[in-house]
C-alpha cells in the first residue's frame, strides 16, 4: 500500500485521470473529495501537541507549519504512542473542509532531549503567528495579521529556583550532572533536572492554603529512558516546597530557593 501511495506522489496527474474516468461510478460529491487531493501535503512532521479538537503535526520546513490534524478510525495515541513529539512521514489530505492524513503513518525511533523540545516549542508559536494553525487544504498564502500583544501577569514563581533538598536523595546525587533545579518561564513554560532526571515543564498557576503555587505535567528523561510525570510547588518567601513525581516511579518532596540573577556589569562595582 505504501509503495502504491508513494508511486502517486510522483504522478499526480492521475488524480485528474480517475476522476474523469470515473472507474468506480463515485457520485460528484465523492469525485470532488478525490479531485482536492491534488492540494495534499506530503513530507516529514512531528506530531507535535494533542489539542481539544485536534493534533498539530509540525513541518520540518526551515519555516515551520502547524496543521491540525483529525484522526481516522485510530486514536493518534494509539498509532505512535502518548509520548510527543514523535517524528514521522506521511500524507495530508483535505477531507470537506478538514485536513486528514492518508492511515500511512512512518514513525521514526527517536528521542528528543530538553534541547530539541524548546526549539520545537519556539518553532510552533512562530507558526501560530505566521499562519495560526492550519485546518484545511490549501492554506492561505498570505501571512496571519499580526495580533496585539496580550499582556501576561508574570507567575509569582516565575523564574529560577535552586534545589537545596529532596526527600528521596541526597544534595551530592541531586548535583550530580548540574546544579539541581527548577525554572518557570514567563510563557507557562519550563524545565527541570536533578540528578539524570531531565524534563520540560508545562505549568499552571494556583494557590494552596492561600499562598501562590503552580502545578505542572512534564516529559523527559530520566537517564537514557523516556519519562514523564507531575508535581506542585508552592511559594514560601524566597523558597519553593514541593513535590515532584516520576510516573511509574519514585516520588519526592523538594526545598528549592530563588536563584539570583547575575547583574549587569554596568552595576557590578570595581575594586
Amino acid at each position: 500500500m505504501r509503495k502504491v501511495r508513494d508511486a502517486l506522489l510522483t504522478q499526480m496527474d492521475l488524480i485528474q485521470a480517475f476522476v474523469n474516468e470515473n472507474p468506480s461510478g463515485l457520485s460528484d460529491e465523492e469525485l470532488a473529495i478525490v479531485l482536492s487531493w491534488e492540494l495534499l501535503v506530503h513530507g516529514k512532521f512531528y506530531i507535535f501537541r494533542q489539542l481539544k479538537k485536534y493534533m498539530v503535526f509540525l513541518s520540518t520546513d526551515k519555516q515551520p507549519i502547524a496543521y491540525g490534524v483529525l484522526a481516522l478510525s485510530q486514536p493518534f495515541e494509539e498509532l505512535v504512542g502518548a509520548y510527543l513529539p514523535v517524528l514521522t512521514q506521511t500524507v495530508l489530505l483535505p477531507f470537506k473542509g478538514m485536513i486528514v492524513y492518508d492511515g500511512l503513518v512512518s514513525s521514526y525511533r527517536i528521542s528528543f532531549g530538553p534541547g530539541i523540545r524548546r526549539s520545537l516549542n519556539e518553532s510552533f508559536k512562530e507558526a501560530k503567528a505566521r499562519h495560526g494553525i492550519v485546518t484545511s487544504l490549501p492554506m492561505s498564502k498570505e501571512p496571519r495579521p499580526p495580533r496585539a500583544p496580550k499582556t501576561k501577569t508574570p507567575s509569582p514563581l516565575e523564574g529560577r529556583w535552586r534545589i537545596t533538598s529532596m526527600e528521596m536523595w541526597a544534595q551530592d546525587f541531586v548535583d550530580a550532572e548540574v546544579e539541581g533545579y527548577f525554572e518557570f518561564g514567563p510563557d507557562r513554560m519550563g524545565s527541570f533536572q536533578f540528578a539524570y532526571v531531565s524534563g520540560e515543564i508545562d505549568y499552571r498557576d494556583s494557590t494552596r492554603d492561600g499562598k501562590p503555587s503552580v502545578e505542572w505535567s512534564w516529559d523527559g528523561n530520566d537517564e537514557m529512558d523516556r519519562a514523564s510525570g507531575r508535581g506542585w510547588a508552592v511559594r514560601d518567601g524566597d523558597e519553593i516546597h514541593g513535590v515532584v513525581a516520576i510516573h511509574h516511579g519514585d516520588k519526592s518532596e523538594f526545598v528549592a530557593t530563588r536563584k539570583a540573577q547575575p547583574r549587569p556589569k554596568s552595576e557590578r562595582k570595581t575594586r
